[in-house]
């Protein structure tokens, strides 16, 4: 999923630094800091939860666009990211669904959509 999500980003000129579960997303978020505009988070990552990763990037960073994804049910597992008041992408969706969800989250957060890092 990493991979064909950083494949359709890309695509569309997003720069894209990954991390394979939510500790390593909080790390790479700190060394990346600077340039990263938006984080997509999914909600089942090992080591860390989506939801816990992102309840920590919100305390560093209040204002940074955060799209969370879930492949489970509504009740089952994005009712922790909704606690996070952020936007959830249901799994499966479309290359359309990714990028008009992300250009969504980035205009309701006031950040900008000009190719900068997505984690």
């Amino acid at each position: 999923m990493r991979n064909s999500l950083r494949c359709i980003l890309e695509k569309h000129g997003y720069r894209v630094v990954l991390a394979a579960e939510g500790a390593e997303g909080v790390e790479v978020f700190c060394r990346h800091r600077a340039e990263i505009r938006a984080v997509i988070a999914d909600n089942m990552m090992p080591v860390m939860s989506g939801s816990s990763m992102i309840a920590t990037l919100k305390q560093m960073e209040p204002r940074l666009t955060i799209l969370g994804m879930s492949g489970l049910p509504e009740q089952a597992g994005a009712k922790g990211l909704k606690n996070l008041d952020i936007p959830i992408l249901c799994k499966p969706f479309s290359e359309n669904e990714v990028l008009q969800a992300l250009r969504h989250a980035m205009e309701a957060s006031g950040a900008t959509d000009t190719g900068k890092d997505t984690e």
